[in-house]
């Protein structure tokens, strides 16, 4: 009972393979019994879609399948004469449709290749942003260490300054006064408080004119004030005679 097919053959009758685009597939068939042919009858079925054979007169002698998913499939068929005798052997023709080449192992492989490299990149990516991330806070810390060092150090020189000018001021024999810009006391060493009988604490909280005034001439405190607003000539050029 050879095959008849409404389809193009690719290679051999024992086998075809179509496209996925191939939505219709038509398979015509006959029996090679011609005494009664009207009486012959057909069972067929497609391996894989039809559960079970499907059983036709010689009036039906066609099979048509519809969006056949990719795969392989066998379809058979067996005819019988006008007798009822059934050819149980039969005849089966091997059916392959192609996947799109978006559902192809190649296709696939090459998917998971490149979602691997774009994962591995990104890895990469990250690993660095993080190390140039890390690299830039411990370049901000040692920054901020060495400003602190700096700031430690610098402390550390003022205080050893002002210790020194205080045993400076402690050890010169006359008075010694030294005024703020705003016109307060800053320095005040122990003959200053011998002589005014001030402590420096006490002298520190009044003002320079005011507490000088009753001591010095108004010309000469004049004179004291004009000059310390010169910042080019020294002060250390003046006798000051206090009453």
């Amino acid at each position: 009972s050879p095959v008849i097919l409404s389809i193009k053959i690719f290679r051999t009758a024992d086998e075809i393979i179509v496209f996925y685009k191939d939505y219709f597939i038509s398979l015509e068939f006959s029996a090679l019994d011609f005494t009664i042919p009207a009486r012959n009858q057909y069972k067929y079925k497609l391996e894989g879609v039809d559960p079970d054979w499907r059983i036709v007169d010689a009036g039906k002698r066609r099979a048509s399948y519809m969006n056949l998913p990719a795969g392989r499939y066998t379809f058979k068929v067996q005819g019988s004469n006008n007798d009822g005798a059934w050819n149980k052997e039969g005849t089966s023709l091997k059916i392959t449709v192609l996947p799109p080449y978006w559902e192809t192992w190649w296709f696939r492989s090459i998917l998971g290749v490149v979602g691997f490299l774009l994962v591995f990149a990104g890895y990469l990516w990250r690993t660095r942003w993080l190390r140039r991330k890390l690299a830039e806070q411990e370049r901000v810390q040692k920054l901020l260490t060495q400003s602190r060092d700096e700031m430690e150090k610098s402390r550390d020189l003022v205080e050893f300054r002002n210790a020194e000018n205080e045993k400076l001021i402690t050890a010169i024999s006359a008075i010694f006064i030294a005024v703020k810009a705003n016109g307060e006391i800053s320095q005040w060493n122990r003959p200053a408080e011998k002589f005014f009988g001030l402590t420096g604490a006490e002298a520190k909280t009044q003002s320079f004119v005011e507490l000088l005034k009753n001591h010095i001439t108004p010309d000469k405190l004049e004179e004291i004030i004009q000059l310390g607003l010169r910042h080019d000539k020294p002060s250390n050029n003046i006798e000051i005679h206090v009453q």
